[in-house]
């Protein structure tokens, strides 16, 4: 119902009483006028008046104490609204003067932001914002204004898996709580034998045991409700039945406190005092942990594992996956493709950076080492002398070429590789000695470093890959302070590039 301004410090005040629209006018502030709002509607709701909901949406503080309080305390469960009241306290503390209809999505970005800087988990702001959409949920469901922001939830660290103690773990922490808190040993051994939930044994009575067909139902009643409200049936084991009916019944509850009555919470301190006497970590959680891992070494039933532990959904149950006695070694060999090639005959090499082939494109180069007893076809590979990119061979490395062509032309190459060495090596030594005496190599060297140079480019296009260790030779070291060496330009004539590329 929308208040109006009429002038300064003057509101119109509309209130449909049934069916009928009523104005009022009064001077004051705004929260004068909100004020008269709510006294004059909780009046006529008094009087039996029917009157229709105003469309001024309230703060969230004012939802939460008036309307929602009301709600959770009847319709969710007595442990939920235990935990929700913190989260709802917290965001009181953040949107507690925010109206619900100003609660967008950059108000949550804040929220989200400024919990964090505090220093909270992803784990705890998630179940704070959870809290509060169920709230915004709840608003929009009985008709209250409200906005409709979008929740994004933060990326938590998923949970770990379930590490369940072993049986000399165990055993220290019977003997622990023998000696410590005597009354805790019934209550362990109840809950490692069925991998029930604490406040589950804690509500679990005497007619709930059914010794003639040996099961433990756990059944919702009027004080309390299991998760999901799913009743169930646990199969006694031997142990367990021993145990329950040397137990003597003081209370219908089967696990009391010294009072007789039901445990208000479970006996925190005197089991962390057992526990670390023990020297464990865990809490009584663990020993659900550890029942589900008993009973998959002994009975590997995922689905039947979810039954008994109360699972709504067996993925929950996933969780216990690697405690199945072999559960990978299942896996081995599902997958088993061989590349049709003896180990012995598989190239090995690595990329070497780009390279520029024989027909002057520039290709993707890789450096490959064969085989003994493999010689491949030909692909363009090239050489670096000093800075200069010379093409020289082509080598390819994945279609075998006949092995009595590789024979012939090797054979026919062979001569004037070691002619073109020859050469070069001469060439360099006159170099050398030409320096060593204070002057540059004799005219007859370098005419002898051309001609290597025509010979060079007169080499057929392709080489076998035996010759590649030959062609090396026509590689010059490079160059060293101490000492100038036949570079591409004294021996080809080419101009040295930019690029620099080695093999």
């Amino acid at each position: 119902m929308p208040i109006y301004s009429k002038g300064k410090d003057t509101w119109r005040v509309v209130i449909v009483e049934n069916g009928q629209r009523k104005d009022y006018v009064l001077r004051g502030s705004r929260k004068d006028a909100m004020a008269f709002e709510a006294r004059t509607r909780a009046a006529l709701e008094v009087s039996g008046t029917k009157v229709a909901p105003s469309r001024v949406a309230p703060t969230f503080l004012d939802f939460c104490v008036d309307t929602y309080r009301r709600y959770a305390e009847k319709g969710l469960r007595e442990s939920t609204w235990k935990i929700r009241q913190y989260h709802v306290a917290t965001l009181l503390g953040h949107l507690g003067d925010r109206r619900l209809t100003d609660i967008d999505n950059a108000v949550i970005e804040s929220f989200k932001i400024a919990r964090c800087s505090s220093g909270r988990s992803p784990r705890t702001v998630n179940a704070e914002l959870a809290s509060l959409q169920a709230i915004l949920s709840f608003a929009r469901r009985i008709g209250v204004p409200c906005a409709d922001p979008k929740f994004v939830f933060m990326r938590a660290v998923k949970s770990k898996r379930a590490k369940p103690w072993s049986h000399e773990e165990l055993a220290r922490l019977f003997r622990a709580a023998q000696s410590e808190a005597p009354f805790l040993v019934p209550l362990l051994t109840f809950l490692v034998n069925t991998g029930c939930r604490k406040t589950e044994a804690l509500h679990v009575t005497w007619e709930h045991i059914d010794f003639e067909r040996g099961l433990v139902r756990i059944w919702p009643s009027a004080e309390w409700r299991p998760k999901d409200d799913e009743p169930r049936e646990i199969p006694m084991s031997d142990t367990l039945r021993t145990m329950l009916e040397s137990l003597e019944r003081r209370s219908k509850y089967v696990f009391p406190s010294s009072e007789g009555e039901r445990y208000a919470f479970w006996p925190k301190r005197s089991f962390d005092r057992v526990r670390e006497i023990a020297g464990l970590t865990g809490g009584p959680h663990t020993l659900r942990h550890t029942f589900a891992s008993h009973f998959l070494a002994a009975k590997p039933d995922m689905f039947l594992l979810a039954r008994i532990l109360g699972h709504g959904d067996t993925s929950v149950t996933r969780i216990y996956s690697h405690l199945l006695p072999g559960h990978l070694e299942t896996a081995r060999n599902a997958v088993n493709i061989s590349p049709g090639v003896a180990p012995d005959k598989i190239a090995t090499g690595g990329y070497a950076g780009p390279r520029r082939g024989g027909d002057g494109q520039w290709a993707s180069r890789r450096t490959t080492t064969f085989v003994e007893g493999e010689l491949p076809m030909p692909v363009p590979i090239e050489t670096a002398v000093n800075e200069t990119l010379v093409p020289v061979a082509c080598v390819d490395a994945t279609i075998p070429e006949p092995k009595a062509r590789r024979t012939a032309r090797s054979t026919r190459l062979r001569p004037e590789l070691a002619e073109l060495r020859r050469r070069i090596e001469q060439a360099e030594h006159e170099q050398e000695a030409g320096k060593v005496a204070g002057k540059r190599a004799s005219s007859e060297a370098l005419e002898s470093a051309g001609r290597v140079g025509g010979a060079l480019r007169s080499l057929p296009k392709t080489l076998p890959a035996n010759d590649i260790g030959a062609l090396a030779c026509a590689r010059a070291p490079r160059k060293s302070p101490s000492s100038r060496r036949v570079t591409g330009v004294d021996v080809l004539g080419i101009e040295p590039r930019t690029s620099r590329v080695r093999f």
